[in-house]
């Protein structure tokens, strides 16, 4: 999809790793769009959350909870089911050069 000029948020954990940027990276290329990269520090969940509980949201994010984490994210009503969204094997985002 062409997201060009799209402004995105994606919050993470600061100890993230080389291929999560690079996948954000091949994302970029694909669609023109914009990341910001929100880096919490450790605790990472016990940041996250208190800053989840403050109505502050990103547009995507990558979270491993534990049961008791995710239900304090209330999923059914602060989450969206992307599911039917995936793209069909032909548009697939190809990885970039840095992904070699």
């Amino acid at each position: 999809p062409d997201l060009s000029g799209m402004n995105l948020t994606f919050w993470t954990a600061s100890t993230s790793s080389s291929a999560i940027e690079n996948l954000l990276a091949g994302f970029e290329e694909a669609t023109g769009a914009t990341i910001e990269t929100v880096n919490f520090p450790d605790p990472f969940e016990q940041n996250f959350l208190t800053r989840w509980a403050t109505g502050d949201r990103p547009d995507f994010f990558n979270f491993h909870p534990n049961y008791s984490w995710m239900v304090r994210l209330n999923p059914s009503e602060t989450l969206v089911d992307l599911s039917g969204e995936l793209p069909t094997p032909d548009t697939n985002i190809r990885p970039n050069s840095s992904c070699s």
